[in-house]
C-alpha cells in the first residue's frame, strides 16, 4: 500500500528517477517540437504514438518507486501529456489563492472522494530544477487531500474547503524538485505551477505570452511529463468521467479527453509497453 508520506501529506518526491543522459535528450527532442511549430501542450492523442515519451512514462525505475509508495498493483491511465513552459492558473499572478486548485475538481462532491481508502494521483516527471528565478514545478499545500471522515458529504467538502485555504495560506510550500525528478500527488491535494520568486532588473524572468504560456530562456525551458495513476479500486470513477468529458461542449476539453477515451483510439504502443513492464491499465478494468 502507499508509504506513509503519502497518506499523511498527499505526495511523494521520487528522486532520480530518470538518468542525466535521459533528461539531456529528452529535453532536446521537446525543443526541437516546439521549434518545429508543434500546439503544445502535447496532448494524449500525440504522445500515445511518440516512442521516446512513452519510453519515459514507463522508465523501469518510475515504475518501480511508484510499486513501492503508491500500490503495487497501481493502474495506469493512457492520458499522458506534456507541458512546455506552461504556468497553470490565469488570474492576476500576484494573489495569495492564484492558480491553486485540485485536480478533482471536475467529479464534484462526489461521496467516493471522501472515502479513506480512495487513491488517485498525477505523476510528474521534471526535467529541469524548480527553482525560484525560473519556476520549472509544482507547488504544494501537505495534507489538503484529507476530508474529515464522518458527517454528510456537503458538510465534509465545506469543511476541506475551509481547511484548504489555511493550508495554502500557512503551510504551502515549493516542491524543489530537480531535472529527473518525478512526483505523484492526491487528485485532492491542492496544488500549483510554482511561480517567479526573483525578478531581473526590470521584469519578471517569465514573461507571459498568451493565457498560460511563458518564455523561458535558452536552456531554462520548462518541460513535464504528466499522466493519472490509481488504486485498483479507485480506478472506474475518473474512466466515466474523462467519458463524458470527452462530450463536453468546449473543443479543447473534447479534444484532450477524446484523444485517449475513443474506442477507435489508437493505444497499441501504449498496451506495449504496459504489458513490457507489467503495468495495470485502466482498460484492463473496462469495457470501453
Amino acid at each position: 500500500m502507499s508509504s506513509r508520506n503519502y497518506l499523511r501529506l498527499g505526495f511523494e518526491h521520487l528522486k532520480d528517477v530518470i538518468d542525466a543522459g535521459s533528461v539531456a535528450r529528452f529535453r532536446s527532442t521537446i525543443v526541437n517540437y516546439s521549434n518545429s511549430g508543434e500546439d503544445f501542450p502535447l496532448e494524449p492523442a500525440f504522445c500515445l504514438q511518440d516512442k521516446e515519451i512513452l519510453k519515459i512514462a514507463f522508465a523501469p525505475r518510475l515504475i518501480s518507486e511508484l510499486r513501492q509508495k503508491f500500490h503495487p498493483d497501481f493502474v495506469m491511465f493512457p492520458d499522458i501529456e506534456v507541458q512546455y513552459n506552461l504556468i497553470g492558473g490565469s488570474t492576476s499572478r500576484d494573489g495569495k489563492f492564484d492558480g491553486w486548485h485540485v485536480d478533482s475538481n471536475s467529479e464534484g462532491r462526489k461521496k467516493y472522494l471522501t472515502d479513506e481508502n480512495y487513491g488517485f494521483a498525477k505523476v510528474g516527471i521534471y526535467f529541469q530544477d524548480n527553482t525560484d528565478m525560473y519556476g520549472g514545478g509544482v507547488d504544494l499545500a501537505p495534507a489538503s487531500h484529507r476530508f474529515l471522515g464522518f458527517g454528510s458529504v456537503r458538510l465534509q467538502f465545506l469543511i476541506k474547503k475551509v481547511v484548504e485555504k489555511l493550508r495554502i495560506i500557512f503551510d504551502a510550500h515549493k516542491i524543489r524538485t530537480q531535472a529527473g525528478d518525478a512526483l505523484f500527488f492526491d487528485s485532492r491535494v491542492q496544488h500549483r505551477s510554482s511561480r517567479v520568486e526573483k525578478k531581473g532588473k526590470n521584469e519578471n524572468n517569465q514573461k507571459f505570452q498568451s493565457s498560460d504560456f511563458v518564455s523561458l530562456p535558452k536552456g531554462k525551458e520548462k518541460i513535464v511529463v504528466y499522466f493519472d495513476i490509481a488504486y485498483p479500486n479507485s480506478c472506474r470513477e475518473f474512466w466515466g468521467n474523462a467519458k463524458r468529458r470527452a462530450q463536453s461542449d468546449d473543443p479543447t476539453v473534447r479534444r484532450h479527453f477524446k484523444g485517449y477515451t475513443s474506442s477507435n483510439g489508437n493505444l497499441g504502443l501504449f498496451k506495449e509497453h504496459a504489458k513490457a513492464n507489467g503495468v495495470n491499465i485502466i482498460l484492463d478494468y473496462v469495457d470501453g
